[in-house]
């Protein structure tokens, strides 16, 4: 089944699509360089808030 749009959303929803396409190609690259979507996404205080730590280097915990 296609995706089907109304004609009057057209324009909007291509741009949504279109930003949406390129936050996402950003977020890869990030990602591919080496950085952890736990910094991405800014999780490292939620997990100390629930009392957990992320470990880098485990053998060096």
């Amino acid at each position: 089944m296609k995706p089907v749009v109304v004609r009057t959303l057209n324009r909007a929803v291509a741009q949504k699509a279109k930003m949406r396409t390129q936050d996402e190609e950003g977020k890869r690259k990030r990602l591919a360089s080496g950085e952890l979507g736990l910094d991405m996404y800014e999780m490292r205080e939620a997990l100390a808030k629930a009392g957990l730590v992320y470990v880098d280097h485990p053998e060096q915990a």
